[in-house]
């Protein structure tokens, strides 16, 4: 109000109000370009949403967790089938895991996994329940001194940083089994 008024000193009346006339279309054309902006991303996001629940897009998702899985373990690892439930669930089919000699350290003919998105969303994976149907497990040992056969999956996953940082880390809790 007062440029409007500073300008009216200084410029005719009919300046002034084509000046304030094109504030007004700039401001208008503003909000639409923001408008705009908003409803892009949110259709990106819930694009990207509706695309996990595509089975071609699971299955590669899973591919690409077997595959750096097995790169970051040396050993053999394979999913029959990944699933996800909207927002809350995940199954696993035909989950397989061995040791480095071959022989089937687990089995699941299932493996489901109920999680909290809203807790993901903060950084913190909130495991409301696993399931697993029809499963096997085969721990052994070769010697008393030796290590039990899934070690080189604890040595896989260990950190060499032996200082904690609290925060770019994923905080994971597990409510039932």
């Amino acid at each position: 109000m007062l440029q409007i008024r500073f300008l009216q000193n200084q410029l005719s009346e009919k300046n002034t109000i084509f000046i304030a006339i094109i504030n007004y279309n700039a401001i208008k054309r503003l909000k639409y370009i923001l408008f705009y902006i908003l409803v892009g991303f949110f259709s990106i996001i819930l694009l990207v949403y509706l695309l996990l629940f595509l089975p071609i897009v699971q299955q590669k998702i899973k591919d690409i967790v077997v595959s750096e899985l097995i790169d970051k373990t040396n050993g053999q690892i394979s999913i029959g089938k990944l699933k996800l439930s909207p927002l809350k669930k995940i199954v696993l089919e035909q989950v397989f895991v061995s040791d480095l000699k071959g022989d089937t350290l687990f089995y699941t003919e299932e493996l489901s996994a109920g999680f909290s998105l809203s807790e993901l969303l903060r950084n913190k994976l909130l495991i409301n329940s696993v399931r697993m149907n029809q499963f096997r497990i085969g721990i052994s040992k070769d010697s008393t001194n030796a290590d039990f056969n899934f070690q080189y999956l604890i040595d896989a996953f260990a950190s060499a940083d032996t200082i904690r940082s609290e925060s770019g880390s994923l905080a994971v809790e597990i409510d039932e089994i």
